[in-house]
């Protein structure tokens, strides 16, 4: 294990790309299953099939598989920077790209019951400065049979792809603590991108269901609070890496002569070659420690 952790460069960029490279993979995979468009839909709606075991394993194994590496290695704090590093990237793109285009991704699952079916919509809607987060439920009713026709022959769940130009009516709505929903969240809350309801007037009845919760965040937040630990874990990285602590600065071998942590250290690295400064803190000569 001490062998591992001297090759600490190769653990912290295993860290910070598998996460990536796992959401890669299960995004590709969710690309591949698009099915056909549906000829009573929005225009401009992509359908796609509902990630199977597979898929959520992938995007499992991209999480579990590094924090696992990361404990056995001390280097926690490298995993959850490389965490909020892929958020503050994810976060980031869409913050700006939420001035030109309106996205909204919808899961669909359809229970079907002995009163009739019950459809359950989970919706991100992502415009201007931040996104929100809607549970939908649709019971009986002409609403979940039209939903229902949506849906491919024999399944019971589907994810649905929009995306357009946004159209902002008032400058309220430039992001979606403005928009339908919200009407009791206070106004000064709204305006800074913060928005929560349970059960909406106007948008829910017990008899036919509607927005049973929804909130908004604001993507400055987020941002925010995924910058701290990358910055934080990047420059205690500089400082190890040019401060000498008894350990080579190129590989991070042991470099102490003796096991005084205050005696000698080795001018020259026996792992990597590296000539390494300040070998002997203590006015040592490297001989004195052998």
């Amino acid at each position: 294990m001490r062998e591992i952790r001297r090759r600490g460069w190769i653990i912290d960029a295993f860290l910070w790309v598998c996460p990536l490279a796992g959401i890669g993979g299960f995004i590709a995979g969710l690309l591949a299953g698009k099915a056909p468009p549906r000829a009573n839909a929005l225009p401009g709606t992509q359908f796609f099939d509902v990630p199977g075991a597979g898929g959520m394993a992938l995007l499992a194994c991209s999480t579990l598989v590094p924090l696992i590496v990361a404990c056995a290695t001390r280097r926690l704090s490298g995993f959850f920077a490389g965490v909020s590093f892929l958020l503050l990237l994810m976060s980031g793109a869409a913050w700006l790209r939420g001035y030109w285009a309106s996205d909204r991704d919808d899961l669909w699952q359809l229970e079907k019951g002995a009163a009739g079916p019950t459809l359950n919509r989970w919706t991100l809607v992502s415009h201007g400065g931040g996104m929100a987060l809607f549970h939908t439920i649709w019971m009986n009713g002409p609403g979940p049979q039209y939903f229902q026709s949506l849906l491919s022959p024999g399944r019971e769940g589907h994810l649905f792809f929009w995306s357009g130009t946004p159209v902002f009516h008032t400058p309220a709505q430039r992001d979606p603590a403005g928009g339908f929903g919200f009407g009791s969240t206070s106004k000064w809350l709204q305006r800074l991108g913060f928005a929560v309801e349970s059960k909406p007037a106007g948008y829910w009845t017990p008899q036919t269901g509607g927005v049973a919760f929804a909130f908004a965040l604001p993507y400055w937040l987020i941002f925010l609070l995924a910058v701290p630990l990358p910055l934080t874990w990047g420059l205690r990285w500089r400082r190890r890496r040019h401060v000498v602590i008894g350990a080579c600065a190129v590989c991070g071998y042991d470099l102490r002569a003796t096991p005084d942590p205050a005696g000698a250290r080795l001018a020259i690295c026996p792992e990597c070659g590296a000539a390494c400064k300040a070998a002997n803190p203590a006015g040592l000569s490297p001989a004195a420690g052998n």
